[in-house]
């Protein structure tokens, strides 16, 4: 699937980390939305577009091209306002918000190719929005001291001595963090862990 991501610079630099999740499952071309031939890409380009903003400037040349072309293009956003939705909503706009579940997206068309990408997005978005609810509070003392000597980069048999537990134990112990903060394998772990305590 051929799709381009027009990229204000109001839009918050942590979902950046979306748009390298979509290039990795698409044909994704990223660029600026101050590009200066812009309009000639506009123009020319055959797939599905995605704006991602938090601002809409409804004078811009994007909104223009948005409003004659919408059936390839929607809206990623991290905030909306009502208003703003009531008018994306009656110009048959598509569109996405992050960070707000209670007002995830409106799809106005069946295109399948479309459709897909949102599902990809919200997939990313559910999955951030789970993992951020969690955190090490969740997690018992033993549990909390077995999180940290992983961080520390101890193998399983050293976290064993150090905690006078078997091998089986601390392996039973990171199986059950997992499944708590609804993670699949230690990498995740370790970067969340280090991202609860502040440290990325």
């Amino acid at each position: 699937m051929n799709v381009l991501a027009i990229i204000e610079r109001n839009f918050e630099k942590d979902n950046f980390e979306l748009i390298s999740h979509l290039k990795s499952k698409q044909s994704i071309r990223v660029i600026e939305a101050t590009n200066s031939c812009l309009d000639k890409t506009l123009g020319n380009f055959k797939g599905l577009v995605i704006w991602a903003t938090n601002e809409i400037n409804y004078n811009s040349s994007l909104w223009h091209h948005m409003v004659v072309r919408k059936q390839s293009w929607f809206m990623l956003m991290e905030r909306i306002s009502p208003k703003e939705i009531l008018k994306l909503v009656d110009h048959g706009i598509n569109f996405i918000t992050l960070g707000d579940p209670k007002r995830a997206f409106v799809l106005n068309n069946q295109n399948y190719k479309l459709l897909r990408l949102a599902i990809d997005i919200l997939a990313w978005s559910a999955e951030k929005l789970l993992i951020e609810e969690q955190s090490l509070k969740v997690l018992s003392k033993k549990e909390n001291e077995v999180v940290n000597l992983l961080l520390e980069g101890y193998e399983d048999k050293e976290i064993a001595q150090r905690l006078y537990i078997s091998d089986k134990t601390v392996r039973n112990h990171i199986s059950n963090i997992l499944k708590k903060v609804s993670l699949k394998n230690r990498t995740q772990l370790v970067l969340w862990a280090l991202n609860q305590k502040g440290e990325i």
